[in-house]
């Protein structure tokens, strides 16, 4: 979660409930998520880590789109 929107409880209501929704998830395309934690006051989670392209690539193979809240 960026730091802006760590002081809204309407955002990390949200940042939770997608969070809680996303660790039930379990399919090869799927990312997995650890459980929240919290770094400085700031809600955060810890995704595995992938082999290939970053996802900042900007390659034409890359699927999927980047949320900042």
């Amino acid at each position: 979660m960026l730091p802006k929107f760590a002081t809204d409880p309407i955002a990390q209501e949200r940042f939770l409930r997608e969070v809680l929704a996303s660790v039930g998830v379990m399919h090869d395309n799927v990312v997995t998520i650890s459980p929240v934690g919290e770094d400085r006051g700031i809600p955060d989670i810890a995704m595995e880590e992938l082999a290939g392209a970053p996802s900042t690539s900007s390659s034409p193979e890359r699927v999927g789109f980047w949320c900042s809240y």
